[in-house]
């Protein structure tokens, strides 16, 4: 479940804001709710302060996001608007729509927003007494323009307003104390009416997957959200029909879904065929490839959400691992470091051969992709198929790789430390760090320990050099596929397979035994 709420404080301080951000925090605590808090200021050094400030109330904390915007009107500026559509359970915004320029307009955006069931709350004035025009009466938004009225909206106003744009189902409303009513509208459930929402036509999904009634690009696309789908068959489609394709329909639509099955629909490798590897590795690989290559070409702007399926490509325990996808698979890695974070995603299905399309793996697949849309949490995901209880079981990555950290760490923990190699070596061991970022430039000299005692069978060498290869490289940075069981922690490893831990070749002299 995620939620969104939106704080505008033009020209006023930033502190009162804090007791809404710690509520905001304590439920995303205890509830494991994901929530992104907009705040909007249109004094750009009013934002700047506000940032610093939330940030030193941030620590620690996964589940809450603040996006800050500069802008006078936050529920119609291009910001709102890259907010992918039906992300959020619930949307609450308070005293925030009374100044905007098109009302109507205003509620479509934030109905956008709301997935299926989901509720819109608003806390608006609505009957305020006379001495409120003395406290507000010389801010513009007070009056209409036409007139010497109010421009506050009562009740009726509101609610004949949510029912005329359509997609809720249910409008209520409940007085406070203070001269504010709480209104909350649920959005429809309703496939007929969805499908007549501005959300839903200006999405779409292409599938690359196999052209037949029995391949899982087919069993999935009656459970997408909407009916602008095209298949791309994998044994007919050129690059350039790709490239037709793609251009029409970032061209058409403002949200675009691709579901890249292909890895999935491919014969597992049997016969250990060097040919059949390779025509695999080139066919899948390069079209992948080019696929980005062509999105960036028609706009480097427009980034669609990608999923790419495969089957049994991450080593798990009790999973057949097919080694045929190690190459795709560090090659999505790799990428989602040049992709809009969090919209390039690996999802492995494991099933028994003979349950591989499973209505219950299809549908667990289904609600993930439709659902994750806005999540933070991963970018690799297992779908794993308990057959003794039939039931799907998510499978996550227990890190987030090369994510660049934004706060500064804790500089007695990562003592780093400058390395003269023949001086140093007899008086200080040391090892070099892979760092939370993942990034090769943050490597860190530390300090290590050296065993007091050796076990039976136990040497220890003072190592003279040490070789680095590529595969070190891509260990280090997270790439580098089946060096453990998926979703494995590190410490649970071998030193020899850890990602903390490259290099493994060396030249050295015992020096303890």
């Amino acid at each position: 479940m995620s939620t969104s709420s939106h704080l505008k404080r033009p020209e006023r301080e930033h502190l009162d804001v804090l007791p809404v951000l710690h509520l905001l925090l304590n439920l995303s605590r205890q509830t494991t709710l994901w929530i992104d808090l907009h705040y909007a200021d249109v004094d750009p050094v009013q934002l700047t302060q506000a940032e610093e400030l939330f940030e030193t109330h941030l620590a620690d904390q996964t589940h809450l996001n603040i996006i800050y915007d500069q802008t006078s009107d936050l529920f119609n500026n291009e910001i709102l608007e890259k907010i992918p559509f039906e992300s959020f359970d619930i949307v609450f915004a308070a005293n925030k729509l009374q100044d905007s320029e098109d009302l109507m307009r205003s509620l479509i955006n934030l109905r956008h927003l709301l997935v299926p069931n989901g509720l819109l709350l608003l806390l608006e004035l609505t009957d305020v007494p006379l001495y409120f025009d003395l406290v507000f009466g010389l801010l513009n938004h007070w009056w209409l323009p036409s007139s010497n009225t109010r421009a506050l909206r009562d009740i009726h106003q509101w609610t004949t307003a949510l029912k005329e744009i359509g997609g809720f189902e249910d409008v209520e409303t409940v007085m406070s104390q203070y001269e504010s009513t709480l209104i909350i509208a649920r959005k429809t459930i309703s496939h007929d009416v969805l499908q007549t929402l501005d959300e839903r036509k200006r999405q779409a999904w292409l599938i690359f997957a196999k052209n037949d009634p029995q391949s899982l690009g087919h069993n999935i696309i009656p459970l997408l959200p909407c009916s602008n789908i095209r298949l791309l068959d994998m044994y007919a489609s050129t690059i350039d029909e790709i490239r037709s394709v793609l251009q029409t329909m970032m061209d058409s639509y403002k949200q675009l879904h691709i579901v890249f099955a292909w890895p999935f629909e491919q014969t597992c490798l049997s016969d250990n065929s060097d040919l059949a590897f390779k025509e695999h590795e080139e066919s899948i690989c390069g079209t992948f490839i080019q696929l980005l290559q062509i999105i960036h070409a028609i706009s480097p702007t427009f980034l669609p959400f990608i999923f790419v399926i495969t089957r049994h490509a991450q080593l798990n325990t009790g999973s057949a691992c097919n080694i045929l996808e190690s190459p795709l698979i560090g090659l999505v890695r790799s990428l989602m470091v040049e992709y809009e974070q969090h919209r390039l995603q690996l999802i492995d299905l494991q099933a028994p051969s003979t349950m591989i399309n499973a209505s219950v793996l299809v549908h667990a697949l289904a609600e993930y992709i439709i659902t994750f849309r806005y999540t933070k949490n991963t970018d690799e995901m297992v779908l794993y198929l308990d057959t003794n209880e039939m039931k799907v079981k998510h499978i996550t990555w227990y890190y987030e790789m090369l994510q660049a950290h934004d706060k500064k760490e804790d500089q007695s923990k990562l003592k780093q430390i400058c390395i003269i190699p023949r001086q140093d070596a007899n008086q200080q061991p040391f090892c070099l760090r892979v760092p939370p970022s993942r990034f090769l430039t943050e490597l860190t000299w530390t300090p290590d320990n050296r065993v007091k005692e050796l076990q039976s069978g136990m040497i220890e060498i003072q190592i003279h050099c040490i070789g680095i290869n590529f595969r070190d490289v891509l260990k280090a940075r997270g790439l580098y596929p089946h060096t453990r069981a998926f979703g494995q922690l590190d410490e649970d490893q071998p030193h020899m397979n850890r990602d903390t831990e490259p290099g493994s070749d060396f030249v050295g002299t015992i020096i303890r035994a």
